[in-house]
Formats: structure tokens, C-alpha cells, sequence
């Protein structure tokens, strides 16, 4: 594998961790209410670090596939414009809710910045979709139904798996609920994922049967997180479970590759090459560390802040 897209692979697996954890708290937000202040100083340090992962991922995918830009510019432009837009407006309403004093005014708007994540979750989702099967695209005239390539069950499927798995994350971090719970979400996240493969991206269903390891590896370590949780050593559970949903999405990349969009577009035959692919590469590869401690960072004092407020 070439190794700005194994680098390209690997800020985006970071980046949909960083992202998915977030989207896990910020359904505990919602389902218990209750429990905001533990939640927000775990949820805010990994808000604001998502803004930074997205925007490194940006800027690695335009250096990694430049002849790629237009064409994914084209094609989904409206889509990620109303996506930024959307996700600008989540941000906002999450400062508003940590300067405003009214306790009810506080809750609309965490409300609000939970249902625009969910909007702009089921948007990028979509997209990410699309370029796996490519569903409401078509290639030759360079365009799109939109009607179809955002409603479609492949998208819906998605959508709900990554909801569970988010779910699975963020309730293990804060041991919410029981643990059959937790077993059954992230079990029933990857069947669902799996049957959606199987329908709409065979080829990834087949390069995942075809290579165990890419399922194996994955399931044996979310299987780990959930032993633990029934134990003795549950409190390092957490940890096990991040590791485990960042090994899923890496597994996921590898599967798919080299092709997107079905198999339409080899990646290889538009990554970037030459002298520029080295320097590249040295950069990226000083981001991935970077990337990764800060999101390190950012989960320590998050959970270090709530052990703290709860030994107070």
C-alpha cells in the first residue's frame, strides 16, 4: 500500500474516533440529563479537538489526491456546504450553553447542538457512502441525485450502526448501563454494517471475509473491552474500547482498498507522486503523532477532570 494513503487512511481513522466519541456523549447528553456536568468535561476537550482533526483531514486528502479535488468538489460541494454550515451553527449553540445562566435555556440549547450533530453526522455519513458504493452518483456525467445519494438504506444502515457503536463507546467510558446493554449495541452495530456491506459494497464484505484478520482482530478487542467491564480491571475498559473502534475503521479503510466508488476509481492511479509525495509524506506522518497525542491529551483530562469532580 502506498504509504501517503495508509497516512490518509490513518488521519481519518483518527479523526471518526475523535469524532464518534463525541457523538456517543453527546447521546448520554441526551438520554441522561442528569448527568451533564460529569458529561460536558469529558465532551467538551473532544469537541474542541474535532475541529482540528477535520480540518488536518481536509488538507491531507487535498495533498494526497489533488487530481481528486474537483471531481469530489462537483459532486458534493452543496452538501458539505450545508454540512459547514450546520456544523458552525452545533458549535455555537454549545458556547451558548456553557455561558448562559438559566438551567431550562441551557437545555434547549444542548438539545440543539445534539440534534445539528446528528444532522451533520447523517450528512457526512451519506457522503462517505456514496463514495463506498457509489449510490446517487454517476461517474460518467459527473453527477448526482441528490434524493438518492442521502436517502438510501445503505446510508440509514450506516447511520445506525455508527450510532450504536457510538453509543457502546461512550457508555463504556462512563460505565452507563449494563454490560449485556453495551454487548448488544456493538453486536448489533456490526450486523448491521455487515449486512450493508453485503448489500450495497460487496466489495468490502468480500475483502473482509476474504482476510479474517481485518474482522477478527477488531471484534477480538471490542470482545476484550466487554470481558473487562464484567471484571475486576473494568476501569481500563475504556481504553480497550477507543483502541478497538479506531482498529474497526482502520480494518474498514483496508477493506476497501485500493478502489472507491464501487470499484470505479483505483486510488492508486490518484495519489500523488514524485518529490512531493516524500516531503508529504514526512509531514503527514508528524501529523498522525501530533494528531494522536492531542486526542491522548484530550481523553486524559477529560476523564481526569470527572475523577477528579467525583472524588470532590
Amino acid at each position: 500500500m502506498n504509504t501517503l494513503i495508509l497516512i490518509n487512511y490513518l488521519v481519518f481513522a483518527l479523526f471518526l474516533t475523535a469524532f464518534m466519541i463525541e457523538i456517543g456523549v453527546a447521546l448520554l447528553l441526551l438520554i441522561d440529563y442528569k448527568r451533564k456536568d460529569k458529561l460536558l468535561r469529558y465532551l467538551m476537550p473532544i469537541w474542541a479537538a474535532d475541529g482540528t482533526f477535520g480540518i488536518f483531514y481536509v488538507v491531507d486528502l487535498e495533498a494526497t489526491y489533488p487530481s481528486a479535488v474537483p471531481l469530489i468538489g462537483k459532486l458534493y460541494a452543496t452538501f458539505l456546504l450545508i454540512a459547514g454550515l450546520i456544523f458552525i451553527f452545533r458549535n455555537a449553540f454549545i458556547e451558548y450553553a456553557e455561558y448562559i445562566s438559566r438551567r431550562s435555556s441551557k437545555r434547549a440549547y444542548h438539545i440543539v447542538y445534539i440534534s445539528a450533530t446528528a444532522i451533520v453526522t447523517f450528512i457526512a455519513l451519506s457522503l462517505l457512502a456514496s463514495t463506498i458504493s457509489g449510490i446517487g452518483v454517476d461517474l460518467n456525467s459527473q453527477s448526482i441525485d441528490s434524493y438518492a445519494l442521502i436517502f438510501n438504506p445503505f446510508s440509514i444502515l450506516l447511520f445506525i450502526s455508527g450510532a450504536l457503536a457510538s453509543f457502546f463507546i461512550a457508555s463504556t467510558i462512563f460505565n452507563f448501563g449494563k454490560v449485556k446493554l453495551k454487548a448488544a449495541s456493538i453486536a448489533l452495530s456490526i450486523l448491521l454494517i455487515l449486512i450493508g456491506f453485503y448489500l450495497y459494497a460487496y466489495n468490502i464484505y468480500k475483502s473482509l471475509i476474504s482476510n479474517p484478520l481485518l474482522l477478527i482482530l477488531p471484534i477480538s478487542i471490542i470482545i476484550l473491552s466487554i470481558a473487562m467491564q464484567a471484571s475486576k480491571i473494568r476501569a481500563y475498559s475504556k481504553y480497550i474500547a477507543i483502541l478497538s473502534l479506531f482498529i474497526s475503521i482502520l480494518s474498514i479503510e483496508i477493506a476497501e482498498y485500493p478502489y472507491i466508488f464501487n470499484g470505479s476509481i483505483d486510488l492508486n492511479s490518484i495519489v500523488i507522486a514524485g518529490s512531493e509525495a516524500y516531503y508529504l509524506t514526512i509531514f503527514f506522518a508528524g501529523g498522525i503523532i501530533l494528531l494522536a497525542a492531542l486526542l491522548t491529551i484530550m481523553l486524559y483530562f477529560g476523564l481526569i477532570s470527572r475523577q477528579v469532580k467525583l472524588k470532590a
